[in-house]
């Protein structure tokens, strides 16, 4: 649910006023935008820009993690906009500085936005565009600073997420915040569910904040409080690792961050399985074994020990370069014995 905002009243306008009013002020006032950004977030963060008249001058982006090969790549959903679109997105990673940072300091842009970007800026490049450089954050900061917010506040069990807006300026991530609208996360949302939302929501966002710059106007900074301030990490196979050390709903928790793919992993004997689907078994009261354990076939499900005696019950699994299939049916043809443990 977006946050609530006060708006002032204004007498209707004539069909078509407004909009060729905000394309004239849009043309005069915000025409060199930097943007940098990597993910399916900024893409429809620049899609927005474009549409509403804010095409950016300068795109960059960095190499992503690929989730089938846990190798970094190149190829980021930004570039492939920007081949897309006949543009070009430059990767400062492979490119001398000469190259990319110095026509920005040559030729100082008006804004600077930075989209899911989680990387520090050059200090060079600070202070250097006339409307300053502004993060566009997908979390309430200062919780979840860092790469993949959006799993992070799945996987930390959060009810509420949204985009923070945000200046930055000596270190990335605690410069005062401009902006904030919130949204709701569903109890079982999964990370499929809630990223297109949370695009939508990033790409609305981002309009705002170039037509509030373009329209002369400023935003009311809003120091962030450091103590509640959390900072995630890059994404790579150990955090699917199947957390049994947690409680059954954090486990449950950290499989929404990773579905529908690629799911969490575990290995059952020296197979290793990826868990697809599965939910807390909150009536089961187990009172034996360790962390990992395997109680039996339960409700058509294998369940898990986890902590505090609480149990998850796995629904589907694959394995790895297989098919997807239901776990009791994979519990049975394997044999598996109860007592036997998942690590």
């Amino acid at each position: 649910m977006a946050a609530k905002k006060k708006t002032a009243t204004k007498a209707p306008a004539k069909a078509g006023t407004k909009k060729a009013t905000k394309k004239k002020a849009t043309a005069g006032s915000l025409k060199n935008v930097v943007v940098f950004g990597a993910s399916r977030v900024a893409v429809a963060s620049l899609e927005a820009l474009v549409e509403a008249g804010f095409s950016p001058s300068t795109v960059l982006t960095h190499r992503v993690m690929d989730t089938e090969t846990w190798e970094r790549t190149e190829v980021s959903p930004v570039s492939r906009w920007a081949k897309r679109n006949d543009r070009t997105a430059v990767l400062p990673e492979k490119t001398d500085k000469s190259e990319w940072l110095q026509p920005l300091l040559d030729d100082p842009p008006d804004l600077v936005l930075t989209i899911g970007w989680g990387l520090p800026l050059p200090k060079e490049l600070l202070g250097v565009p006339r409307l300053g450089c502004v993060g566009i954050h997908t979390s309430n900061l200062p919780k979840y600073r860092g790469a993949n917010p959006v799993r992070a506040a799945l996987a930390g069990g959060e009810k509420i997420t949204g985009v923070t807006v945000y200046k930055i300026e000596g270190s990335e991530w605690d410069g005062p915040i401009l902006h904030n609208e919130q949204i709701d996360i569903g109890p079982t949302e999964i990370h499929g569910e809630l990223e297109p939302r949370m695009r939508e929501l990033c790409a609305q966002v981002t309009v705002k904040v170039a037509e509030k710059y373009a329209a002369g106007r400023k935003f009311q900074e809003k120091k962030q409080e450091e103590k509640r301030s959390s900072t995630t990490t890059r994404l790579d196979r150990r955090h699917r690792r199947a957390p049994w050390w947690l409680t059954a709903q954090e486990a449950y928790d950290r499989l929404r961050a990773y579905s529908p793919e690629p799911g969490l992993e575990t290995f059952i004997g020296a197979k290793r399985v990826e868990i697809l689907g599965g939910k807390p078994m909150d009536w089961m009261k187990p009172t034996f074994g360790d962390t990992g354990t395997f109680l039996g076939i339960r409700s058509g499900r294998m369940a898990i020990l986890c902590d505090q005696s609480t149990v998850f019950g796995i629904d589907r699994l694959r394995l790895l370069g297989g098919e997807p299939e239901n776990a009791a049916d994979y519990a049975r043809r394997i044999e598996l014995s109860i007592g036997s443990g998942l690590v």
